[in-house]
C-alpha cells in the first residue's frame, strides 16, 4: 500500500526502515512541524509543531531515539534562533534540550541550523554546532546615489 505525506521538506528513515521523520512546511504554516512516522503502522505522530522551521532530523544507531532543530519560538524574529529538540521514539515526550541561552553555549552564540546533528555510537551523547550569532544588518548606510548605481 502507499502512504503519502504533504508538504514535506525533509525526511530521514531509522537505520533499522521501522521509523520515518519528516519535517513538513504549508504556505500558511497551518501544517508545519516535525512528525514520526511508525513505518508498520503509517500513522504519523507530531513531535512539534506551529509555525517555523523545522529542520536536521537525527536517529541513533539503535533508531530509537530522534533529535532536530527548530525556530518555531522565534519564526516572526528577524533573525530566528533554533533551539535542539529530542524524543524518544516509543515513549516520552518531545523535549527542548539546549537553546541560545544555554549553559554551555557562549554569549552571543547561539545553536547552528547549518551544522548536522548526530548521536554517539552507543547513543548517550548527541552532538550539534554552535556559531556566533550574526550582526545585525546595517540599516544605517546611506543610500547609493543614483548616478553609482548599477543598472
Amino acid at each position: 500500500s502507499e502512504t503519502r505525506f504533504q508538504n514535506v521538506l525533509e525526511y530521514r528513515f531509522s537505520k533499522d526502515g521501522r521509523w520515518l521523520v519528516y519535517s513538513a512546511s504549508s504556505k500558511d504554516s497551518s501544517a508545519d512541524g516535525m512528525f514520526a512516522v511508525e513505518t508498520a503502522s503509517g500513522t504519523a505522530t507530531p513531535l512539534l509543531t506551529g509555525g517555523g522551521d523545522y529542520q536536521q532530523a537525527a536517529f541513533d544507531d539503535a533508531g530509537r531515539q530522534v533529535a532536530f532543530l527548530s525556530n518555531r519560538d522565534a519564526d516572526a524574529a528577524e533573525q530566528p534562533a533554533y533551539r535542539l529538540y529530542y524524543r524518544a521514539l516509543e515513549k516520552g515526550e518531545t523535549r527542548m534540550l539546549a537553546q541560545e541561552s544555554s549553559p554551555g553555549i557562549p554569549a552571543g552564540w547561539w545553536i547552528s541550523e547549518h551544522q548536522a546533528l548526530y548521536f554517539s555510537r552507543d547513543g548517550k551523547r548527541l552532538f550539534f554546532g554552535t556559531a556566533p550569532r550574526p550582526g545585525a544588518p546595517d540599516t544605517s548606510a546611506a543610500e547609493i546615489p543614483e548616478d553609482e548605481k548599477v543598472v
